[in-house]
């Protein structure tokens, strides 16, 4: 069940923008880590000597706010189109000759 919800997030960075993929993960990887260490020390704040099933219950309500947060935020705002700031634009001024989405270089040969 991981495996295929780690498939479908690397496929979104693709579908949002190709060519930045590898930036888009590592910027999201990047914040997916900040948990991992944040939350140790939280949950040593929350969980005192002895520990109860109630401050236990404390830090699962924690993390699944977190995730709730999350799946809502992904749910309204996610978006599998590709974005106009990835789209590569041409330059007019240049006067390049277009055929087919290929450089026409031809006249260069004269």
């Amino acid at each position: 069940m991981k495996i295929s919800r780690v498939q479908k997030i690397h496929v979104n960075h693709l579908d949002l923008a190709p060519q930045f993929a590898s930036v888009l993960m590592g910027i999201g990887n990047t914040f997916a880590t900040i948990p991992g260490i944040v939350s140790p020390v939280i949950a040593g704040y929350i969980i005192k000597t002895p520990p109860t099933a109630e401050q236990w219950q404390v830090v699962f309500f924690i993390a699944a706010g977190i995730y709730l947060f999350g799946a809502l935020f992904y749910g309204l705002f996610a978006s599998g189109e590709l974005q106009p700031w990835a789209v590569e634009r041409n330059d007019e001024d240049k006067n390049d000759l277009k055929l087919d989405g290929y450089k026409n270089e031809s006249y260069l040969s004269e």
